[in-house]
């Protein structure tokens, strides 16, 4: 999958339910418009390396890591803070996509108030590759 259709994939996954407003938010052009917890959340999902990876997602996370011009240091530091998070986004995600609607809701509300709990552990270490993946986003919405 390319990065273009893994970023829609994961917008899809971070659009809240309910009904669309006809825009597009372009982050690389007005990136205060996205906000920080889609922008941690996609950075997770960038950064996180599944249990058993293959060599292609070896290769995406860190082509991804060397966009935002980590040092090594900061790399392994990126990878120890997403990898716990990162699993449990996957855990929740699984779920949503063969729950009732009642109950995708439920974990879709877990899913966003364990993103808001890790943005608010991480977001001062985190904010200068945060503003660099609001950049990379760009959400269209429809009616």
């Amino acid at each position: 999958m390319t990065k273009t259709g893994l970023l829609l994939v994961l917008l899809l996954l971070v659009l809240p339910f309910g009904p669309l407003s006809a825009r597009t938010i372009d982050g690389s052009k007005t990136p205060e418009l996205i906000s920080d917890e889609v922008a941690f959340e996609v950075f997770v999902w960038l950064a996180y390396l599944p249990n058993n990876p293959t060599e292609t997602d070896k290769g995406f996370v860190e082509a991804y890591l060397n966009e935002l011009k980590l040092t090594d240091v900061e790399k392994e530091s990126v990878r120890s803070t997403v990898q716990e998070l990162g699993h449990n986004l996957v855990q929740i995600t699984n779920e949503i996509s063969t729950a009732s609607i009642e109950k995708a809701k439920d974990l879709y509300a877990e899913r966003e108030e364990l993103v808001r709990m890790g943005l608010q552990r991480h977001a001062l270490s985190l904010d200068p590759w945060l503003q660099h993946t609001k950049s990379l986003i760009r959400i269209e919405e429809g009616d």
